[in-house]
């Protein structure tokens, strides 16, 4: 196993925010290929997702930098 079971945190409760209009992402990403969604998740999601980021150590940080990768 690559951690051990006392480093991973099960974070169940993720929501994906109910407010998105779908419909207009889904056309916002035939036009032009890519999508960035401001407030993806509810504001509760975020704040455990922070909570877990920033006390547990054993994440990584993946990034795109364009035409470069």
């Amino acid at each position: 196993m690559f951690f051990s079971s006392r480093h991973v945190t099960a974070m169940t409760d993720f929501h994906i925010n109910p407010a998105l209009d779908t419909a207009l992402l889904a056309e916002k990403l035939r036009a032009t290929g890519r999508l960035q969604i401001p407030d993806f998740t509810t504001v509760d999601t975020a704040n455990k997702l922070h909570k877990l980021l920033t006390q547990h150590e054993h994440w990584h940080l993946t990034y795109n930098e364009g035409a470069e990768n």
